[in-house]
């Protein structure tokens, strides 16, 4: 029913611009006080106004907040579940214990797809990969980096004659009806043209493309999947940083505090740390993620907050040097996020060249 209502909402909010500016603020405070129904006690979900077009704010929730307060939401919904005791279930699950549908835990079975990392979708022969035994079957690769896989395709197959590569997109009806997600979209496309030589560019026949829609929360696939990929721009996550934060995953990276050189930067206190969510934090092997000498960036729209994950409201990742929880950033790239892509992509002329040759990017 929520999910309609917002829908709705962001059809009349394409509709209803000629409106004189007293009755077009009426009609917001009303769809705000709506949309802001307490869960969970005094969390709220994140609640953007449906008329304002500022995609960018440095009190932009994040991804995690985002999707876990939805799970709440459903779970607290006219058909209400709760969790079984999982404090017997033996196994460690990556994606988690099995869930119905309004997202509660239904047996200690371990999922066989769903979000890893908070945000990216797993599934199938995907989910071998984010286990440190696995990963420790195969040899070093310098070919990978920060914290992008070597097992995970790049979207480097459509290179142009100027060293640019097109990623080709299509939106789903739900976006094109959606005016501020719309924006925050193409504003976060702008940004990657901007920074990199990444275009993301409609489709016309390519069959590797991304699907952008509505889906439940924000999330995406890591790297380039073979056809149609979805990448989910759902309820509260109409913001430029958090698209961007969605679009690099789908060109290949991990979460930064995934980096093996992370306990000399950030100190994760796993006693806050809810149960069954410890996975999220664990670190890549050095031979899976090469940094290429780029620094710790506590910067990066791809590090979690400080409070990801909390059971107690108290700080799950701190800063080894001030012991002050991480500040999740979300406006858009920072310089190393930036830098990073050119240097997985081999870009030449965007804010860093690197000298590669023509022939080293064929």
């Amino acid at each position: 029913m929520m999910i309609k209502l917002l829908w709705c909402i962001g059809v009349l909010a394409a509709y209803t611009v000629a409106l004189p500016l007293s009755e077009r603020q009426e009609l917001r405070n009303k769809l705000l006080d709506i949309l802001s129904e307490r869960v969970e006690g005094e969390r709220k979900c994140p609640v953007v106004d449906p008329f304002d077009m500022n995609v960018v704010s440095p009190n932009a929730p994040g991804p995690l907040e985002i999707n876990q307060c939805q799970v709440n939401e459903l779970k607290q919904g006219d058909r209400g579940c709760e969790d079984i005791d999982t404090s017997k279930c033996q196994t460690e699950c990556k994606l988690g214990y099995e869930t119905n549908y309004e997202g509660c835990v239904i047996s200690c079975r371990c999922k066989t797809s769903g979000l890893f990392d908070g945000d990216i979708m797993m599934n199938g022969s995907s989910i071998l990969l984010i286990s440190a035994e696995h990963v420790k079957m195969f040899l070093e690769d310098d070919s990978a980096n920060r914290g992008a896989s070597r097992w995970f395709r790049r979207w480097d197959n459509l290179r142009q004659p100027d060293g640019t590569y097109n990623v080709p997109y299509e939106f789903h009806s739900s976006i094109l009806e959606n005016p501020r997600a719309r924006k925050a979209i193409l504003d976060a496309m702008a940004q990657y043209a901007e920074e990199t030589c990444l275009r993301f560019v409609p489709r016309s026949y390519e069959s590797d493309y991304l699907y952008i829609h509505r889906g439940r929360g924000c999330w995406s696939y890591i790297g380039r999947n073979r056809g149609k990929q979805p990448v989910s721009i759902g309820r509260g996550c109409e913001w430029k940083g958090i698209v961007m934060h969605e679009f690099m995953h789908a060109m290949g990276f991990f979460h930064e505090q995934s980096r093996p050189d992370r306990d000399s930067y950030v100190r994760i206190n796993f006693e806050n740390i809810r149960k069954g969510m410890e996975g999220n934090f664990q670190k890549m092997a050095e031979r899976y993620v090469d940094s290429m000498g780029s620094p710790y960036d506590m910067g990066s729209v791809m590090h979690y907050g400080g409070y990801s994950f909390s059971k107690n409201r108290k700080p799950t990742i701190v800063s080894v040097a001030t012991g002050k929880p991480v500040v999740r950033q979300r406006n858009g790239f920072s310089v190393e996020d930036a830098k990073q892509l050119n240097m997985m992509y081999k870009c030449k002329n965007y804010n860093y060249d690197y000298g590669f040759d023509d022939n080293e990017m064929k």
